[in-house]
């Protein structure tokens, strides 16, 4: 993997870890700020994402300046370069934490570790991927 494309990684990593001590904080706090708590862990766990996603194209051969920044780029990226159960992991991953947690509010703190497992897992495809 190219220096960038580490770098990234750590990056996500980085956020990574921050979703899961926001979570905690989440966890042991009341109400609103519970509900606050969670979106900005589903935020850096966004966050995230889109770090892992950047490495995976950096590894790819993508140009750090054609890495997608808007909706339709990430669209046509993973349609382009990702294979299709990656695609459907980084699709979920983007409802879950963007649209449902972030946006919306509404995942749930239950399946919470879940989720962030599931990210760790995508981190750790992309750092391990064949042409990284």
């Amino acid at each position: 993997m190219t220096t960038t494309a580490d770098n990234r990684l750590q990056r996500a990593r980085e956020y990574a870890k921050a979703a899961r001590e926001e979570f905690a904080r989440a966890e042991e706090a009341k109400g609103r700020e519970a509900v606050i708590g969670l979106q900005n862990a589903c935020g850096k766990g966004w966050l995230a994402v889109l770090e892992t996603a950047h490495a995976y194209f950096l590894s790819c051969g993508v140009p750090e300046a054609e890495l997608p920044a808007t909706d339709r780029g990430w669209r046509f990226m993973t349609g382009r370069h990702m294979e299709q159960d990656m695609k459907k992991q980084f699709n979920e991953m983007r409802l879950t934490f963007h649209v449902d947690g972030y946006y919306g509010g509404i995942v749930d703190f239950d399946d919470m570790p879940t989720h962030l497992e599931e990210l760790d897992d995508f981190i750790e495809t992309v750092a391990g991927w064949p042409d990284a």
